[in-house]
């Protein structure tokens, strides 16, 4: 298999389904239309395709370099967070006991 042999996307195993995934429409046909005629290697295809991902990724991974720089925030964020679901559970099994007629 050469660089330049017309490709089957569709029978492709990794590349072309994440590129339904983070390409867009146009993208997609892109890649499909250059793979089928030979024009895009798998190589060049993946490189491109990592580019695409890292791109849609760097806000998240951002977030996350901020909160792994932050520990005491999420311990509070973690703290609030348990105290309300403590809250909200506490009220759902008081109804639910009065429903059942526990205690």
């Amino acid at each position: 298999m050469r660089k330049d042999d017309p490709g089957h996307p569709d029978e492709c195993e990794v590349a072309f389904k994440y590129w339904k995934i983070f390409g867009s429409a146009d993208e997609l046909e892109t890649v499909k239309c250059e793979c089928e005629k030979g024009l895009r290697g798998c190589a060049d295809c993946k490189r491109q395709l990592g580019a695409k991902i890292n791109e849609r990724m760097k806000e998240i991974r951002e977030r996350r370099r901020y909160y792994e720089e932050h520990p005491e925030l999420v311990e509070k964020i973690i703290r609030e967070g348990s105290e309300k679901a403590r809250t909200d559970a506490q009220k759902i099994l008081a109804e639910v006991r009065k429903l059942v007629r526990m205690y």
